[in-house]
């Protein structure tokens, strides 16, 4: 048996993918005998608050320390500690600490003394929380580097990083196929969010054309993010659905429809696959790179 430490930046207190991925590793490891403890330590570094916020994500944090995700079956066996910050005192020994984001890459690197016993788990190239440069610096920490894509094992490839690949995948005894793609209405599931990259733009132009040019089709959104303005009234939109609903979502839909310009590995798709619904890409123009890609570097 070993310990296992995930560090992961904040509570997510709606559903995040990356977050997701971390969890079903924790459940896999605990369930198979070994030590595992969460830990969701604040990046202040990364989201400053001003004095009387600060105040108020202190105290909640303080009430909430023991508490896992409410949107994710997160095992009973998995240790959860909640932190309002961050600092290395907080992290208990363990014989792997593994650092989820660039936002914890330099804190794990320092309490597993410069990379012993240290994984960063890269899910994706954050430069939409730091500049390229820096992430890219967290990924020249000597720790051990596991990329979930094989985009990002060529991209570390072309830095000079070795890395190991472990795909993302989902579990199929939960997201299950329902009836078949021909017998179900026609209909279009997309998802939304206020990440620029994500194309919600695209979401809306294609669901305003859809309601105009073919309006028996059941058009739906879902995500984090509240109803966006510009979808045509005939759109249902799902804020925070819970994972029973999300897959009654998929399970409906014939189409599901992906707009991100990239994806560190681009989820949501995968789980449609898994519900038996066709997804596509909506492309503009023949430079926009496919889902779990980027542009070259």
């Amino acid at each position: 048996m070993v310990s296992v430490t995930f560090v992961l930046p904040g509570v997510a207190r709606r559903a995040n993918g990356g977050y997701r991925m971390a969890y079903h590793h924790a459940n896999y490891l605990a369930s198979h005998g070994h030590s595992v403890r969460i830990l969701h330590m604040r990046a202040s570094w990364l989201k400053p608050a001003p004095l009387g916020k600060k105040a108020m994500i202190n105290t909640r944090y303080l009430l909430s320390r023991r508490r896992g995700p409410s949107w994710f079956p997160l095992s009973d066996q998995v240790i959860v500690r909640n932190h309002a910050e961050m600092r290395a005192d907080l992290v208990p020994p363990s014989d792997a600490v593994v650092a989820t984001s660039v936002a914890t890459a330099g804190l794990v690197n320092q309490v597993t003394r410069h990379g012993k016993n240290g994984v960063y788990l890269i899910q994706g190239l954050e430069d939409f929380s730091l500049p390229r440069e820096q992430v890219l610096e967290t990924w020249h920490l000597p720790m051990e580097r596991v990329v979930v894509s094989a985009w990002l094992q060529n991209l570390a490839r072309q830095h000079g990083l070795a890395s190991t690949l472990i795909e993302n995948g989902v579990d199929t005894s939960v997201f299950t196929t329902g009836d078949p793609t021909t017998a179900r209405n026609p209909s279009v599931l997309a998802m939304v969010s206020e990440h620029q990259y994500k194309r919600t733009d695209l979401v809306i132009e294609l669901m305003r054309r859809l309601a105009d040019e073919h309006p028996h089709v059941t058009l739906t959104t879902f995500g984090t993010c509240q109803r966006p303005d510009g979808l045509p009234p005939s759109t249902n939109h799902w804020k925070d659905p819970s994972l029973s609903e999300l897959v009654r979502l998929y399970q409906e839909a014939q189409v599901y429809v992906c707009t991100s310009d990239f994806e560190g590995f681009g989820l949501p798709a995968l789980e449609a696959m898994a519900c038996d619904v066709l997804s596509s890409q909506l492309r503009t123009g023949a430079s926009r790179p496919l889902p779990g890609q980027r542009p070259p570097t």
